[in-house]
Formats: C-alpha cells, structure tokens, sequence
C-alpha cells in the first residue's frame, strides 16, 4: 500500500506541478525531481522522514514525463505507449485520411487523462498550440464512449 501511495503521489507531483510545462523546462524539472528525490541537492536537502526506494521513483531512462504509475500488485511505472491497445494501432478500412489518429506518447497521455477525468466527472481543459490534434483526440475520445 506504500508503495502505491508513493508512486501516486510522484505521478501527481509531476502531472500537478508541471503538467503544463514544455521542451527543456522538463528536461530541467525532471533532473532537480530525480536529485531531490536522491538526495543529491546540497542547497535542498530530502527531508529525512522522505524515503522512496530506487523501485519506487520511476526510470533513469527517459523523463519523468514518459511514465505513468500502474496501480497492479506492487504498481510500478511504465511508458506511455504501453497502455495503447493493439486494436487502436489497426488502422480501419474505409477511413479517411483525415480521420486517422496515429497512436504516440501524447494520444496515450491525453487519452489516459480524458478518460479518469470524464470517468469521475472532473472539468479538464487542454490547452497547447492550434492543429496538435486536441479536437481529433477528443472526438475519437468520444464517438468510443457508450452511447447511454
């Protein structure tokens, strides 16, 4: 159970605090979460009462931003495209070009925050630069949902 709320939490602090930042401000945002999380900042010391174990703070690999925190047995972290379903890579016969969505990073993180936030009946606005595919994502969203 702690090691649930520990993943949580970091999947929160991340996506709370710096959800909406961008290119190098990640990068930077993520290098100061991992060395405090470590331990390694001098002018930031962890507090002693802080205690994440290596398998609990997510991957070297990549960004802070390129994982999401499973909730099954222990819960662990993964990448963003492993929660893409083989059926939704399949691109269908008789589609328009215009109507094909390419399944990346990005469609499975705001895909992921649609759904929890629709799910729990939670306003969710997405903002970032015009013709990145926020209204195609959220139609093919929608049009998924159950017609009730």
């Amino acid at each position: 159970m702690l090691l649930w709320l520990q993943g949580l939490f970091l999947f929160s602090l991340i996506w709370g605090l710096a959800g909406t930042i961008t290119g190098d401000s990640r990068r930077k945002f993520d290098t100061f979460l991992r060395d405090f999380l470590t331990g390694a900042l001098e002018e930031y010391p962890k507090p002693k009462s802080i205690k994440f174990s290596k398998a609990n703070i997510f991957p070297e690999r990549n960004t802070c931003f390129d994982f999401y925190f499973e909730k099954k047995a222990a819960g662990h972290w993964r990448e963003w495209p492993d929660m893409i379903a083989r059926e939704d890579l399949a691109i269908p016969e008789g589609v328009k070009v215009v109507d094909v969505i390419i399944q990346t990073d990005e469609t499975a993180r705001q895909a992921f925050f649609l759904e929890t936030f629709v799910s729990h009946n939670v306003p969710l606005l997405l903002v970032g630069p015009t013709g990145t595919g926020k209204s195609a994502i959220n139609n093919y969203f929608l049009v998924r949902l159950p017609k009730e």
